[in-house]
């Protein structure tokens, strides 16, 4: 079961779902998924971050000034 790619408003009512049966002390199976996946990996610095977005840009610039 795939409950982790949803979007929208159909995410916010199941993680509050799940939030609700947290704070009640309730179990579920969603809840223990939830609980045992991955942790997110750290951004890489602001300097490197900034470094690859301004890289991009102007590649992009560069690849759409043909477009014209």
């Amino acid at each position: 079961m795939t409950i982790l790619n949803d979007n929208g408003i159909g995410t916010g009512n199941f993680f509050g779902e799940q939030i609700a049966l947290m704070a009640s002390n309730q179990d579920s199976d969603k809840l223990n998924i939830i609980e045992n996946r991955d942790k997110p990996l750290k951004l890489p610095t602001k300097a490197l971050l900034n470094i690859g977005v301004y890289t991009r840009l102007i590649y992009e610039r560069l690849r759409a000034r043909t477009e014209i």
